[in-house]
Formats: C-alpha cells, structure tokens, sequence
C-alpha cells in the first residue's frame, strides 16, 4: 500500500467573526481548514537512509526545529516513525497545531475508527452524528475525535491501522486519509479554565506504529492492533545491578521465575500483586471485542492450574476495583438504564452472571470479550 505522509501544521484559532472562541487548553478550533506545510515552497527535506543487520531507518530532517525516523525492524510487523519535535516557532506571533497527515487511495465511505480508553472500537463518520442532525460550523475540530491507543480505516480487503503510544486526537477529514495530532503552542487562553495560553516549550519525541493487514474472518488486523498497543502502552521493564567479576552470585541465586503459567490465547494478565495481608490481587482480561473475528470467542481459563509455585486455598470474586465481592453488589439495587436497543446496536455479550465466591464454586472462569474479571486469591507455597 503507498502511504503519503506529511507533517503539517493547523493555524489556531484566536477568534474571528464567528465566534470570539479561541483555540487552547480545552478547544481545538483552527481558523482555517487548510494546514500548511512544515517545509513550505517545496523546501528539499535532507534525507538519510541507513540500513542496518537488525533494523532500516529513514531518517528526514524538516526543519530546524522538527526530525521524523521512519524504522522497520526485522520480523516486525509495524512501521514505527518516530516525532523529535522541538518547540515550534512562534516568531511570526501565530499559534501551531503540529499534525502527522497519511492520504492513501482507499475508499472507506467517509468511515474511520477510534478506541475508547483502549477497548472498543467506535465507529467514526465523517460529518456526522448518529443521535442529531449535525450543522457544520467547526469542519477540522468537528470530525476529530479522542484516540487512545489506535485507530484504523478500512476497505472490505485491507485496513490500515495506526497505533500510537498517548492519547492524542486525530480525524479524517478527506477519502482515504488520517490525520494525528503530535504538538500544540497556543498563545491565546480559550477561557476554558487554566488561565493561560498552552505555550508548550518542553522538546517532545513521539512515536506511530503504522500496519497493513487483510481483513479476513479471524480478525488478523485487530489482532496485531491489540497486541502491538499492549506491547507499546506496556513496555518490558529492565532492572540492572552489580553481580561482581564472577559467577559465583548468579549460582546462589534464582536468576528465572515465572509465577504464573502459559495464558490463553486473547487473555492479559493485568494485575499480579500481593496486598498487604499476604493475599494475591488477580486481574485477567479479554482483549478482543465481540466483533474481532473468531479471536473473539469466549475463553476458559482455569485458575487452579494458574500458578506455578503455589496452590489456592481461598478465593473470592470482587468487582473491578477489588473493594467489595462480586456477590454483594450483585444483590444490590442498582440504577436500571434504558436499554432500547440502538438501531444498530453491537454484537451482545453475556457475561457470567454467579461470581466465585470458593473453592466449592469452581475454578474454571468464562472470559466474554473485553471482559474484565477480579479475583482476591490466598495461596499455599507448593
């Protein structure tokens, strides 16, 4: 697939006879729909190719103040460019709202997608809002929406994604085309309540994980999607310390332990921790939406087999945060939310109603798409 991609910069908003609304903290409002160019007038940007045993890199400056490396590593299946963006001039007293632009050929009928807090993924229409008659006023800022960690556009064979590693705003305001927020410098408050203008002057480096996947039965796409933003939003930690000139630690040590075994395919452990009176904090989670192809199935996982170097001897279900069992908000009363069905409403998802309250309930747990399920475990040493 060719990808066009520019850096591209939205002058903001300081008011103008439509409104005395400025562009700030709060407000993304640009005061015209046409960005303009990092590297205006055709200005050559220096290029660097080098390539490397374990990783190529493109490596283009736009400007002084603004680098972008484009990096394939072997056996990757993204494309990472990364963003160093120093603090944007402001020298001609205009405020800049730096965006990264990538214009293909697809025709994706004015249709985009967003996650929410990275679990489902909403449809986006350009122009358009399901529950009201939209009146367009605001073209840039009114088909931008939040994107956690990714979003994507798609044909009925291909879709391209793009996986970031912040929250940021991004739209599609033409065919075939995305477009993400990377830096703001605003000199104007939008009296939204901070009191000042975004004058942002920290450099920043951020980075995209751009993929290319065919849209098939099993869900391919979303797939690499998920795993490629739990692996970018929840990056290995690496710890170092002296061992001396020896081996002689390493051989009175335990330099390996895995406390827990294998997961399911599409399960997360999010959430391993000893709480202070020496019971387990468990938290699994299904990662992929009912929509998401046969990965989405549901998921047994059987807790008794879970750990490695211990057996469970007490176990009760709570609600997600863990302050209270499942069982007793479950005999509560409960706000009842209407539930019309929506005129297109999502696939259904039925959760498994009879928490774990012990042992005797069984250890075998149903994991439902994007399912989330807390556990407060008491375990033996094996």
């Amino acid at each position: 697939m060719a990808v066009d991609v520019n850096l591209l910069w939205y002058n903001a908003s300081v008011g103008n006879s439509a409104s005395s609304q400025a562009s700030g903290a709060y407000i993304f409002r640009p005061n015209t729909s046409t960005p303009f160019s990092v590297a205006p007038n055709n200005n050559p940007i220096q290029t660097q190719v080098v390539q490397g045993d374990l990783v190529h890199e493109v490596r283009q400056t736009w400007s002084s103040w603004l680098t972008q490396i484009t990096r394939i590593y072997n056996a990757s299946e993204s494309v990472e460019i990364e963003f160093t963006i120093q603090p944007m001039p402001i020298d001609d007293g205009l405020g800049k709202e730096l965006i990264a632009k990538f214009d293909t050929s697809m025709q994706t009928s004015a249709t985009w997608y967003t996650d929410t807090l990275g679990q489902e993924m909403q449809k986006r229409v350009r122009n358009y809002r399901p529950t009201w008659n939209l009146t367009l006023t605001e073209p840039v800022a009114c088909n931008y929406f939040p994107m956690n960690t990714a979003a994507y556009q798609e044909t009925d064979s291909v879709r391209l994604t793009v996986v970031g590693e912040r929250s940021r705003g991004m739209g599609s305001l033409q065919e075939g085309s995305m477009e993400f927020m990377l830096q703001r410098r605003l000199l104007h408050d939008d009296h939204k309540g901070v009191g000042e203008p975004l004058n942002e002057t920290v450099p920043v480096r951020s980075s995209l994980f751009v993929q290319v996947n065919p849209v098939d039965s099993v869900g391919t796409a979303s797939a690499q999607q998920r795993f490629t933003a739990s692996s970018v939003n929840n990056p290995f930690q690496l710890f170092f310390g002296s061992v001396g000139s020896d081996s002689s630690w390493l051989k009175s040590h335990v330099t390996q332990f895995a406390p827990i075994v294998d997961l399911p395919f599409g399960v997360q452990l999010l959430t391993l921790r000893t709480l202070e009176d020496g019971q387990t904090l468990l938290r699994l989670s299904h990662i992929f939406a009912a929509n998401e192809g046969s990965n989405a199935a549901p998921v047994t996982v059987d807790l008794s087999k879970l750990f490695a170097h211990g057996t469970i001897t007490a176990i009760v279900e709570t609600q997600l945060t863990a302050n209270q069992p499942l069982s007793t908000m479950l005999q509560r009363d409960r706000l009842q939310w209407d539930t019309t069905p929506d005129p297109s409403p999502p696939a259904s998802v039925a959760f498994d109603p009879h928490p774990i309250n012990s042992i005797a309930d069984g250890l075998s747990v149903v994991l439902h798409p994007l399912q989330i399920r807390t556990f407060i475990v008491q375990l033996t040493a094996a």
